[in-house]
């Protein structure tokens, strides 16, 4: 059974049980731990007894520009823009990236067909000839599609799964509310008539940690978007867990302010359309993965400025192509102000919402030569490559259907953020103090993500479980350390394993990104 809050435009953020859930249904409260190699991070409490002259900062990645822009070798209206849905996937046996974007609307329209790519590196991408569908009476493109039910389909949201024993199945593709897909290589794929709820836009992620393929969907329409879920263990049986998020009074507030803001600020695009009566804050869609202990959601924030509603006469004075007057005479037009938001749970549906609700990605200035002026478009999760997390996403630079044929339109690009990078505790000169939960020790060797700013750092001291006797203290960790693999001047960690400690973490002119323990050789 589905319980639910407050499901109107403005109610409070909703908070969703369920049974059949990622974990158990009830509220029992467990014991701190702090699994081997399981890196602890501070979107939340969790773990934490106390704090003190620590302050919580959310960070933004940086923008690397386009990687994958529209095609500037075919002609026409329809090659203004290219987007993503889902970030690249390496084939450990090809040795290679791929990746699957929208196609020209001459090719499918949303759902028919996808572009498939490939890279050696994520960065420098490369179509192949993949002979599956007939544009121009040539099947010589790099074009994807498959029939099922009669009708054709582009795999849209991808995920690999190398635990599936079949190895025709190891790619995965959600198409919600149609169907799922399945595939050996990415290329060749077939439809299966499992499917979930969604009204139109989904993220779709696979945790293997919890073997768990999650798709977060939209319900609601143009006036009330909102994030559902479902999840499943095999890909087959499916758990529908009802609505996780809606905007709530305070997005109203934020919103109305980004919309007052962007109309005065000229180094930002102005929406195509400005009607007072129209603004409202919606959540478009959600990106949500697993990651170390914990999900962590990426709300695409949908601010209306405008719904133009068929048969407006100011079309009637615009100079559209046939199609896009086709399209606004059927059904109008829209613009709002878009920014990627960050969120964390633990268990699916208890959602915190971090960073002040401030963007932890934003539009870019015009004038930069960025793409993401406009609208941004949040892929799944990111990947880990190294000490970085790479998001790829969606940047456009319009919105609106009266701007759709415009040229050159949108890319897919790239943003890196340091590994655990989402949030830091900060200290300046004066010493920060965060003492742990007591948890069973199960690594013999302490690590931590620490930047040190103008040589500043942390030291660690374990005491034992009630906090009163200090077991072991470390040698300060000065400077930027990803992964720091402390080092003792008093005691060690080895001969404390299997016991149950806290951790008491000193930090001075530093952030504090993350800490793990690991049993090392």
């Amino acid at each position: 059974m589905v319980k639910t809050m407050g499901i109107g435009l403005l109610g409070l953020l909703c908070l969703v049980g369920w049974t059949g859930s990622a974990f158990s249904a009830d509220d029992t409260v467990v014991e701190f731990e702090v699994p081997a190699g399981e890196r602890q991070l501070f979107l939340d409490d969790v773990g934490i007894a106390s704090i003190r002259n620590l302050t919580r900062t959310m960070h933004q990645p940086e923008k690397k520009g386009a990687v994958i822009r529209c095609d500037p070798g075919r002609a026409g209206p329809d090659q203004h823009s290219i987007h993503i849905h889902t970030p690249p996937i390496w084939d450990p046996d090809e040795q290679i990236w791929k990746c699957w974007t929208t196609v020209p609307r001459s090719v499918g329209g949303y759902w028919e067909a996808s572009g498939y790519w490939e890279s050696p590196d994520g960065l420098h991408w490369m179509k192949g000839n993949l002979n599956q569908v007939e544009v121009d009476g040539s099947t010589d493109n790099h074009y994807i599609s498959f029939e099922f039910n009669e009708k054709q389909y582009g795999p849209h949201c991808v995920i690999y799964d190398p635990t599936d024993p079949d190895p025709e199945r190891r790619y995965k593709s959600a198409l919600p509310p149609y169907c799922m897909a399945t595939s050996p290589d990415g290329r060749r794929w077939k439809g299966e008539s499992t499917t979930v709820p969604n009204r139109d836009t989904y993220t779709f992620s696979f945790d293997p940690k919890r073997h768990l393929f999650i798709v977060a969907s939209r319900q609601g329409h143009w006036s009330d978007r909102r994030v559902i879920l479902s999840t499943s263990r095999d890909f087959t049986n499916w758990d529908f867990h009802g609505l996780i998020l809606q905007a709530d009074k305070r997005d109203l507030e934020i919103g109305l302010q980004k919309i007052e803001a962007r109309f005065k600020d000229p180094t930002l695009k102005q929406p195509e359309y400005n009607r007072p009566e129209d603004y409202n804050s919606q959540i478009y869609r959600m990106g949500v993965f697993g990651y170390e202990g914990l999900f962590v959601g990426l709300p695409m924030m949908y601010y209306r400025v405008a719904q133009m509603p068929i048969g407006w006469e100011g079309f009637d004075e615009m100079d559209l192509s046939p199609r896009v007057r086709r399209d606004v005479e059927a059904g109008g037009d829209a613009t709002a102000i878009f920014e990627i938001q960050l969120a964390c749970s633990r268990d699916l549906k208890n959602w915190k919402r971090l960073g002040d609700r401030q963007p932890f990605l934003g539009p870019s200035r015009i004038g930069t030569g960025a793409y993401d002026t406009h609208c941004l478009q949040n892929g799944d999760h990111p990947l880990v490559r190294g000490d970085e997390l790479w998001f790829y996403y969606s940047g456009m630079k319009s919105y609106a259907q009266i701007s759709d044929e415009y040229p050159d339109q949108g890319a897919v690009c790239l943003a890196i953020l340091r590994r655990d990078g989402f949030i830091s505790l900060d200290a300046q000169e004066a010493e920060g103090v965060l003492v742990t939960e007591p948890f069973v020790l199960e690594g013999s060797e302490l690590f931590v993500n620490c930047d040190g700013h103008h040589q500043g750092g942390l030291t660690v001291e374990v005491l034992d479980a009630d906090g009163a006797d200090v077991l072991a203290k470390s040698a300060p960790v000065i400077g930027d350390q990803l992964r720091a693999q402390l080092q003792w001047d008093e005691g060690d960690l080895a001969s404390l394993k299997n016991q149950k400690v806290r951790l008491r973490f000193v930090v001075q002119n530093a952030s504090f990104y993350s800490y793990w323990c690991a049993a090392v050789q």
